[in-house]
């Protein structure tokens, strides 16, 4: 299996590296983005050894409230 890049996003930071670290993965890229009305967001790029594209799609999300959305294939549809 080859290395996959999941993109990990939400109001903040932390919850976001955390996250990185309990999948086990590399972060590739960290950066704050601002999308309409000015609110501004985190989006991580993080890139996981040996996971499929199918377990990508599949990983589960933080619980609600922790401030982060589904693990989701980096630059794929979202």
């Amino acid at each position: 299996m080859s290395d996959t890049q999941l993109l990990l996003d939400g109001p903040e930071l932390d919850p976001l590296l955390e996250r990185a670290r309990e999948i086990g993965g590399r972060v590739v890229r960290a950066e704050r983005v601002r999308r309409m009305f000015g609110k501004a967001r985190y989006e991580v790029t993080v890139e996981v050894p040996g996971l499929s594209d199918g377990a990508a799609s599949s990983a589960p999300a933080l619980p609600p409230g922790r401030g982060a959305g589904p693990a989701r294939p980096a630059g794929g549809p979202g």
